[in-house]
């Protein structure tokens, strides 16, 4: 992992220039494929996040003595999920799983280098993180990301998905539960919930893909 992580994020400053332009279709076509090459790229993501009230930047310097245990409570879990994000490199997981799939179903040969690579999968995480309503409820994993595949020569995207944040995955745990996780755990767990987006992320590529 650590060796195609390096390779995506090379690949990123070339592919943010070809996604300017192109449209997407609907169906891919093997047969467009046959002989020709795909490259990956997975620019960084930003820090995930704690999505509650509490936390937003308007209310952060604001601490309401009655609030200021649960405000606090949910500042230790955002550092908690952005230490396990230090060992886990999300986007970099998901790329990777949507790379081998698309060459897999589409008959292309993989390689590392965007800048000869006949298509480009350009892999993005706008935000990601978890959401839940107090410490003590039920934490759910969202994330916002989009994949494009792009044709090198021309800039056009001929396919393209979103995964919405409003697309939730239960954690099956509090947000108390994660405070009182053990650091490997918590990693574990944010490396199962990445690999459940990557597995919703694949049926899509998958579906679009002619018979």
């Amino acid at each position: 992992m650590p060796a195609l992580s390096r390779s995506l994020r090379f690949s990123a400053v070339f592919v943010l220039a070809v996604l300017l332009a192109g449209c997407t279709a609907t169906r891919l076509e093997p047969q467009r494929f046959e002989g020709r090459t795909i490259a990956a790229a997975a620019p960084y993501a930003p820090a995930p996040f704690v999505d509650h009230p509490l936390l937003a930047p308007r209310t952060r310097p604001a601490r309401p003595p009655l609030l200021r245990g649960e405000q606090d409570n949910l500042e230790d879990l955002q550092e908690r999920l952005r230490a396990a994000a230090k060992r886990v490199d999300v986007p970099a997981r998901l790329a990777a799983a949507l790379f081998h799939t698309a060459a897999d179903e589409l008959g292309a040969r993989r390689t590392a280098d965007a800048r000869t690579a006949d298509y480009v999968l350009d892999f993005r995480v706008h935000h990601y993180g978890l959401r839940l309503r107090s410490y003590r409820s039920q934490a759910r994993f969202f994330m916002e990301a989009e994949a494009r595949l792009i044709e090198r020569a021309t800039g056009e995207a001929i396919w393209a998905k979103r995964l919405r944040s409003s697309r939730t995955f239960a954690t099956g745990r509090t947000g108390a539960d994660l405070g009182r996780l053990a650091d490997a755990a918590f990693a574990d767990l944010l490396a199962d919930l990445s690999s459940r987006a990557a597995e919703r992320m694949q049926a899509a590529l998958q579906n679009d893909v002619a018979p």
